[in-house]
C-alpha cells in the first residue's frame, strides 16, 4: 500500500512538471510586458504573456540595471520553435527551440540575433555554436573572394572547394547529433543560404 502511494505521488509531481523559460534583457525597455508565441509554420499562435520586472546584477563591484522575465510551460507543451515578442514595431523578437527543457537567455533588445547567449537550453547553445563554426568558415570563404578580385591566384578555386567542404562537413557533425527536428531544419535553411550564396560567389 505504501509503495501504491509513492507510486501515485511520483506519477502526480510528474504530470505536474513545468518547464521554465528565463529571459534577461540587458537594456531597458519603454514597455512593461512579454508575449510568448508558438510559430506554427508562417503562423505564430499566442500561448502567453506576462510582465517585465527590474533586477539588478552586480557586475565588477557595480550594480547594472537589467530587466527580466519568466514564462513556466507545462509538460505537455509542445517542442518546436517560440518567439518572445517585446515591442509592437521595429526590431520587437527573439526566437528560441524548446525541446522539453527550461531555457534561460540573455539578450539586447535592439540587436537579439547577434547579442542572445544561452545559459541554459542544450538545444539553443549546440544551435548557436553552428552558428558560431558556420560563420568563422564563411569569412574565410568571403576572404577568398576578395583575394580573387585583387590577386590572380590560381589556387584560388581548390582553397575555395576546400573551404566550402568544411562547411558541409559541420552541417554533417551537428546535424548528426542528438538534436531535435526543428534545429535540423534552422541548421539546413542556414545551409541552403550557404549554397545560393556560393552559386552567386566568383569562384562557387
Amino acid at each position: 500500500m505504501k509503495k501504491l502511494i509513492l507510486l501515485i505521488l511520483f506519477i502526480s509531481s510528474f504530470a505536474q512538471a513545468q518547464f521554465s523559460i528565463n529571459g534577461t534583457l540587458t537594456n531597458s525597455l519603454d514597455k512593461d510586458w512579454v508575449i510568448l508565441y508558438k510559430i506554427e509554420g508562417a503562423t505564430q499562435q499566442f500561448v502567453q504573456n506576462t510582465t517585465i520586472k527590474k533586477d539588478t546584477l552586480l557586475i565588477d563591484g557595480k550594480k547594472k540595471a537589467i530587466n527580466i522575465f519568466k514564462f513556466e510551460l507545462p509538460a505537455t507543451a509542445k517542442a518546436g520553435t517560440y518567439r518572445v515578442r517585446y515591442r509592437t514595431r521595429g526590431i520587437s523578437f527573439v526566437d528560441f527551440i524548446f525541446n522539453k527543457e527550461d531555457v534561460s537567455f540573455t539578450f539586447h533588445p535592439d540587436y537579439p540575433e547577434q547579442a542572445i547567449l544561452f545559459s541554459k537550453s542544450r538545444e539553443n547553445i549546440i544551435y548557436k555554436n553552428y552558428l558560431k563554426d558556420i560563420f568563422k568558415q564563411q569569412q574565410k570563404l568571403d576572404s577568398l573572394q576578395i583575394k580573387a578580385i585583387e590577386y590572380l591566384e590560381t589556387d584560388l578555386d581548390r582553397k575555395y572547394a576546400i573551404g566550402a567542404e568544411h562547411i558541409y562537413s559541420l552541417y554533417e557533425q551537428y546535424t548528426g547529433g542528438p538534436v531535435n527536428i526543428d534545429t535540423k531544419k534552422f541548421m539546413k535553411n542556414n545551409l541552403d543560404n550557404f549554397n545560393d550564396y556560393k552559386n552567386q560567389s566568383l569562384l562557387g
